[in-house]
This record gives structure tokens, sequence and C-alpha cells, in this order.
């Protein structure tokens, strides 16, 4: 496959590709991001395409599942320092439970 050809090929297909990411990531700007890094990677395999719609899917997919892993450890990374400054602070944060109600001793 032609590199012009591939292009053709996304422009008809990238409302599809766009669907897959979708699918798995539940928000268009991550999913558009997930998709150009697809293309991207694909990109260097051009040549020896001749039927791109599994391999530029199961890229879209791949991707997609590292953009979710990586966008998970971000809100546990920021909710393990949330519940450290807790730690600090009683008062401040604590998950799942009411914080201590403050007694006049």
């Amino acid at each position: 496959m032609e590199r012009a050809d591939f292009d053709r090929w996304i422009e008809e297909h990238y409302n599809e590709l766009l669907a897959v990411a979708r699918r798995r990531l539940y928000n268009r700007g991550d999913a558009q991001d997930v998709v150009q890094t697809a293309i991207i990677t694909v990109l260097p395999h051009v040549p020896k395409l001749r039927s791109p719609w599994t391999f530029v899917v199961n890229a879209v997919r791949g991707a997609a599942a590292h953009s979710r892993d990586s966008l998970g450890r971000q809100r546990r990374l920021k909710t393990a320092v949330k519940y450290a400054e807790g730690l600090r602070d009683p008062a401040a944060f604590y998950p799942g439970r009411k914080p201590p109600a403050l007694r006049a001793d």
C-alpha cells in the first residue's frame, strides 16, 4: 500500500477508528489522541500492508489500553497524595469514611 492510499484510507475510516477508541476511553479528546498515536505507530509499516483494517484497529486498541492504564495510574497517584496529606492533617481526607466528630472535653 502506498502512503497516499493509506492517507485516503484513514480519511475514510477515521470515525470508525475513533469509535473503537471511544468504546475503551469514554472521552472524545483522549480517543482522538489515541487514534493519532496509533496512526503514527502504523506509518512505518504502511508499505507492507495490503489490508490495513486489522493492523490499525489493533494499534488503536493497544494505544487505548496503554492510555487507560496510565490515566488510572495518575488517578491512583492523586488519591495517594491526598491520603498522605490527610495523614498529616486528620480532618483533611478520609477515604470512604466520615471524619471523626470533634468532642468538647
